[in-house]
């Protein structure tokens, strides 16, 4: 096993035990993570938790369209990844992640042959696209997976696709106005010195928003995802059983969801039962949440290894939140990003992509030909 799937499986055994927990009572959290056999998933896990479930996997994106805290267009493409029916997944196509700007032109004004389009693309592990969802047994639970700040929902795949072999379906946007394309057309109009490329929602540059939009806007998006989900899954996905997994500023994400925000005017959302976090937001971020209002089971990780949120912040915020079922798990090594385990693939491929223009590159970087 490599390093990347070495990393994913830990990833998996971690998340997936606070999954079944957390979300299926009446275990509390630290007895169950003593003991969680009798947890409803635990009959598509393996003995190894981090190991693949029993599930083949299936994944599709699927567009939808909202509306923001000021009434803008809000665009968002969500990824989902679910327990796929084994005769339809035996006719799908692996799947592959990629940019959203793959393949779009990129002009510069002055010097037309400076950029060429994204092209990098990384290989699913598993998982399949256009497969249908597994029919047999019992409904699925689902997760919402809300990623840091100009990220997106491809960074953790490998450890969202072990999971949802085990039984759940996974749910994860992109949060317009804060993801890693916008980020990346940000830059490219920075650089070209005017506007070469829209933002998703076609709204005035930059395209990352705020802090405080960025929360607030998150906080709709999941609770736009929890009226569309169903119409996708149909009774294959339990609306009874529903979790949310944030990562950085989606752990913020997922606190919010809990127990609301009264600076920033964010309602908990009454239909999740249960949170998990890895890695916490800055502090005063993190501190604009009710946490006293958190009442909800909660497993929060953090890391003695993290400079970018400091792990005292993660502990502030766990003896805040009031939840009588919670837990802290603190890594000893463990960076920031060290959860975004895609990361690896995509600078692999991207810089197969660099090597081969690589005059293009120097050029880029300021050098002569």
């Amino acid at each position: 096993m490599n390093a990347r799937k070495k990393v994913a499986a830990g990833l998996v055994a971690g998340t997936l035990l606070a999954a079944q927990i957390l979300m299926f009572p009446p275990l509390t959290v630290l007895a169950g993570l003593a003991l969680a056999e009798t947890a409803v998933a635990a009959d598509n896990t393996s003995a190894n938790a981090g190991d693949w479930g029993n599930f083949d996997v299936g994944s599709a994106v699927v567009h939808v369209e909202l509306k923001g805290t000021a009434n803008e267009r809000r665009p968002m493409d969500v990824l989902l990844w679910y327990p796929a029916d084994k005769k339809s997944y035996a006719n799908g196509t692996p799947t592959v992640y990629a940019s959203r700007l793959n393949g779009i032109p990129v002009i510069h004004p002055t010097l037309p042959d400076t950029w060429v389009p994204m092209s990098f693309v990384v290989a699913a592990e598993r998982a399949r696209s256009g497969v249908s969802v597994d029919q047999g047994g019992p409904s699925f639970p689902l997760i919402l997976y809300s990623h840091p700040a100009a990220s997106d929902p491809q960074n953790p795949a490998y450890t969202l696709e072990r999971l949802a072999s085990h039984g759940f379906i996974i749910a994860a946007p992109w949060h317009n106005g804060d993801t890693q394309d916008d980020q990346r057309i940000d830059i490219i109009n920075q650089r070209a010195g005017t506007k070469i490329l829209e933002c998703f929602d076609g709204g005035l540059s930059p395209c990352l928003d705020g802090l405080n939009k960025a929360l607030q806007n998150r906080a709709l998006d999941l609770s736009a995802l929890l009226d569309i989900v169903p119409s996708i899954f149909g009774d294959r996905v339990d609306m009874d059983h529903i979790g949310v997994l944030g990562q950085s500023r989606g752990s913020l994400t997922a606190l919010a969801s809990a127990g609301g925000s009264t600076p920033l005017n964010i309602k908990p959302e009454p239909r999740i039962k249960a949170i998990m976090t890895m890695t916490i937001g800055m502090r005063p971020a993190t501190f604009s949440v009710d946490l006293a209002n958190v009442k909800l089971p909660a497993l929060m990780v953090t890391s003695k290894a993290d400079r970018n949120t400091p792990m005292p912040i993660a502990v502030d915020a766990f003896n805040t939140i009031t939840s009588e079922e919670k837990a802290l798990v603190i890594l000893e090594r463990g960076e920031h990003g060290v959860y975004s385990i895609n990361r690896c693939a995509q600078m692999q491929a991207s810089g197969a992509v660099f090597q081969a223009k690589e005059h293009l590159a120097q050029r880029q970087l300021g050098h002569a030909d």
